[in-house]
């Protein structure tokens, strides 16, 4: 049997002679120079070797307190001057210091069981949107409770690195627990106490992305209306956070509507305010004489009856709390001759607008003018005189409170 080489293989190994003319295959050389790849891979695969290691050691998640605490006490760096300790299955994370052989602790950390964090400085609680960059929600990593220590020592050592914002969001959470335990919602030191604190969190908002409170709207339209001239003056010191002119002008837009009497959504507005007694009203009825005249304005015609009359008198009217200081006007119609029964159509809407704001009417006050006098016994007494008459939108006599419509009018005729 004939054996023949491979091609491309040459002998060299010859048995039964002298070994150096025999040679063993030499091993194939690789290369020892690296590449700019090779060593960039080499070096991302280090680091996320690091990177897994580091996160596997930081995640304090599946812990309990007092295992972190053993973490943290074993960590290298940590912000120096604090004290740690397990309470109640928390751990306290504080600053002790002795003010006058009095030890006060300046600034803290509770770290709950289920991982959420509580920080005060001062015996003040720091708002959550205050280190919202390093926690939200609750800790997962030890790395974030350390920076989080890292920041309220800074806060209660170094009272300028604290912003604008992180004092004026203390004080809010310091007001809002104070009017938390106010029994009372409706009373003085409530409402002044409310208005303060929306006046501090417009403080920290740029003014044209603020939003202001239907009860701040109310006030800055009863301020507007009764003189344009110091509202003004209030906007140009920049003492309070009050919306601009534009926008009341904007917010009656919206309620007004081609009827003068529509100011419903208006009115609803501020009864959300009142209590029940507030809510007790007296309708006053009345006249106010005016210089016939039309004028143009804001590309509206003024001084015309519905009718297209020009208008001599303004039928005016008004509610008055009798058990507060709550007085509104409701609605005002132009009139060029005042009848009893133009009046009557008037009161009937005027009604009807109120009924839907939730407003009490228990009296209706009107003078002694005889189309007053017509109104009064011929449309809502059906000709004779009466201490009540029936609701002229429900239909029903009134009882106990609503019962009694007076009339401050003599019965001289």
């Amino acid at each position: 049997m004939k054996r023949y080489l491979k091609e491309g293989v040459v002998p060299s190994l010859f048995p039964n002679t002298p070994s150096y003319l025999s040679q063993s295959p030499a091993a194939a050389r690789t290369s020892t120079k690296a590449s700019s790849s090779s060593r960039r891979a080499l070096e991302a695969s280090q680091l996320a070797e690091l990177e897994a290691s580091f996160t596997e050691n930081d995640d304090i998640s599946t812990l309990s307190c007092a295992e972190v605490l053993a973490k943290l006490q074993s960590e290298a760096v940590v912000p120096t001057g604090f004290s740690f300790t397990v309470l109640n299955d928390s751990l306290l994370v504080y600053v002790l210091q002795g003010n006058a052989d009095i030890p006060t602790v300046t600034a803290g950390i509770v770290l709950k069981p289920d991982m959420t964090v509580v920080c005060s400085v001062e015996d003040k609680l720091v708002p959550a949107s205050q280190y919202s960059d390093l926690v939200e929600g609750s800790i997962n990593r030890l790395s974030q409770l350390v920076n989080l220590m890292a920041r309220v020592k800074s806060w209660s050592t170094d009272p300028t690195s604290a912003s604008l914002s992180f004092h004026v969001q203390t004080a809010v959470t310091a007001l809002e627990t104070a009017l938390d335990n106010l029994p009372d919602r409706e009373s003085e030191e409530h409402r002044k106490i409310t208005f303060i604190v929306e006046q501090l969190r417009l403080l920290t908002k740029n003014k044209y992305g603020r939003h202001y409170s239907p009860q701040l709207t109310i006030l800055g339209f009863l301020l507007h209306a009764a003189s344009s001239a110091a509202y003004s003056v209030l906007l140009e010191e920049n003492v309070l956070c009050l919306p601009s002119t534009r926008t009341l002008k904007k917010v009656t837009r919206r309620l007004n509507c081609p009827s003068t009497s529509d100011n419903c959504a208006y009115l609803k507005l501020r009864v959300t305010k009142l209590n029940e007694f507030e809510r007790t009203v007296l309708l006053i009825v009345d006249e106010i004489y005016s210089a016939k005249r039309v004028e143009y304005s804001g590309g509206d015609v003024l001084g015309l009856t519905a009718d297209g009359n020009v208008a001599s008198t303004l039928l005016c009217f008004m509610v008055k709390s009798l058990a507060g200081k709550y007085k509104d006007i409701v609605a005002l119609y132009p009139m060029d001759r005042l009848t009893a029964a133009k009046q009557h159509a008037c009161y009937q809407e005027v009604m009807t607008t109120l009924h839907s704001t939730a407003l009490n009417v228990v009296a209706v006050s009107v003078d002694n003018a005889a189309t007053n006098r017509k109104f009064y016994i011929d449309f809502l007494c059906d000709g004779t005189l009466k201490t009540q008459v029936v609701d002229s939108v429900t239909g029903e006599q009134h009882r106990r409170v609503h019962q009694l419509l007076t009339l401050a009018v003599s019965e001289r005729r």
